[in-house]
């Protein structure tokens, strides 16, 4: 039997194909559209149009997405930018230079050891790692210890505005914090509520290079503080007692450093610290008290006063010196004699010594820290 013939083509659905091609052979190719193909050919333009429009909105939007994050991250960079400066700005206001200098290297250690895998020093900088302490010894320094007389009676006179009270503190501590910058000398912390302290010779012994120009640095803005209650009594309020300031100077070696872990303090610890608080003790208003290891750098410098044997708290028996004015202002040594050191008052009407002595009883035995 023949072979049976091939099944026929299937016949293509109607609008299937969108164009064809004709060649007619008489010539070029001619595109031919047949039945409802051009409103399938309309429908993908569409389609196609609708998908670009979308794309387009889309990297619109993640285009001003991303324009917004740069905004918003230079925003945060600088406000980084200024809290940092703030927090250096404030660091700086609260420890000496040199001091902070030595915690931002302290700090970098740190940050190096621990990145290195080893494990911290501990709070008392033990274990191995670097050192978390920051602590020297200073010799041949000079330290004063002021108490600003009449403030307890000030803040407890009840017809007197807190406010009032509390700017009047904050004008005596700013120009005492400014007589310190004019004579080299380091503002340590002020104590209590009616107490300042300064030393001088640290944290930076190069400012007042020798143990003689620290006493006489010392001296002199002891006197300049003195004097300076005459402009603060003229500010004080009306109807209060007037206010002043009796301060006790002494010369000798003490250990500085930062304590606390949390909150830092710059701080002292000696018995020279101890027998300055001893010696504002054994003031009075308007006087500077000495001791005799001051005196021992200050005579020829100063009008001295030598003042009877007294029993002072933990030493016994000690010889004191009140403080005059200068004799040889042009022939000091200190480097802090680039101002005019004002004469110091005379016939200064004494009065209870015993404030400061109450204020440093925190100060505990020779060796201990002198504490608020």
């Amino acid at each position: 039997p023949p072979p049976p013939s091939p099944p026929p083509p299937p016949s293509p659905p109607p609008n299937v194909y969108i164009c064809r091609r004709d060649s007619s052979g008489e010539g070029e190719d001619v595109t031919v559209c047949e039945g409802n193909d051009w409103l399938w050919l309309v429908l993908w333009l569409v389609a196609v149009h609708l998908v670009g429009l979308f794309y387009a909105r889309r990297r619109r939007l993640d285009l001003l997405a991303h324009l917004h994050h740069l905004s918003q991250a230079a925003t945060s960079s600088a406000a980084i930018v200024s809290d940092a400066e703030a927090c250096k700005q404030l660091l700086s206001n609260i420890f000496p230079p040199q001091v902070l200098r030595q915690i931002e290297e302290q700090e970098q250690r740190l940050l190096q050891y621990d990145g290195e895998g080893g494990e911290g020093g501990g709070e008392g900088g033990g274990g191995g790692g670097p050192e978390r302490s920051i602590a020297q010894l200073h010799t041949g320094c000079s330290f004063l210890f002021a108490k600003v007389v009449g403030l307890a009676e000030l803040v407890g006179d009840r017809l007197q505005r807190p406010r009032t009270i509390l700017l009047l503190l904050q004008s005596i501590f700013d120009r005492f914090d400014r007589l310190t910058e004019t004579f080299n000398v380091q503002k340590v912390r002020k104590t209590v509520n009616e107490s300042y302290m300064v030393a001088a010779g640290l944290p930076d012994p190069e400012l007042l290079g020798s143990p003689q120009q620290r006493a006489l640095g010392t001296c002199a803005l002891a006197v300049a503080m003195v004097h300076v209650m005459d402009v603060v009594n003229a500010e004080r309020p009306p109807g209060s007692a007037p206010l002043s300031v009796q301060i006790g100077v002494h010369s000798g070696s003490a250990i500085a450093g930062i304590i606390g872990h949390r909150k830092y303090q710059y701080d002292l610890v000696g018995d020279a610290v101890n027998t300055a608080a001893r010696m504002c003790g054994m003031s009075a208003p308007g006087r500077v008290c000495l001791s005799k290891a001051t005196f021992k750098h200050v005579r020829g410098q100063f009008d001295l006063t030598e003042r009877p044997p007294l029993n002072v708290k933990g030493k016994g028996k000690m010889v004191t010196y009140f403080l005059g004015g200068r004799t040889a202002p042009s022939a000091s040594p200190s480097a802090a004699a680039g101002s005019p050191v004002p004469s110091a008052e005379t016939g200064a009407a004494a009065g209870d010594a015993a404030g400061c002595s109450e204020s440093s009883e925190g100060s505990g035995s020779s060796g201990s820290s002198s504490e608020s």
